[in-house]
């Protein structure tokens, strides 16, 4: 379940947005059987556009074979999840104004 919320705070020096990330509020639990897709949803909202990346435990993620980013990066997916996934994930947006972030705990179970 995914909302979308808007914040317009206009930083006057910069001319630039703050950011706002749909459901920063509090970190999300998703829970995936191995085997299965675990997508990540990140609706960041700024201006200009913020550049979004991902984080694992603290670690910046790199698309590979095994996890794509989609959408600029507005997606992260793991189509065949693995119990070393589990973790937590972060989306990290930022641009002139400032940054933010969505944390997202990750849970990989076995079969």
């Amino acid at each position: 379940q995914t909302f979308v919320h808007h914040l317009d705070l206009t930083a006057a020096t910069l001319g630039a947005t703050v950011m706002y990330i749909s459901g920063s509020e509090m970190p999300k639990d998703v829970t995936v059987v191995r085997g299965n897709l675990a997508s990540l949803l990140c609706i960041a909202d700024g201006t200009p556009t913020p550049i979004i990346c991902w984080l694992k435990d603290g670690v910046t993620l790199a698309p590979d074979r095994h996890l794509i980013l989609l959408n600029l990066n507005t997606t992260l997916q793991i189509p065949q999840a693995r119990v070393n996934d589990t973790g937590r994930y972060t989306c990290m947006a930022n641009n002139t104004a400032g940054h933010a972030s969505r944390h997202f705990n990750l849970k990989v179970l076995g079969e």
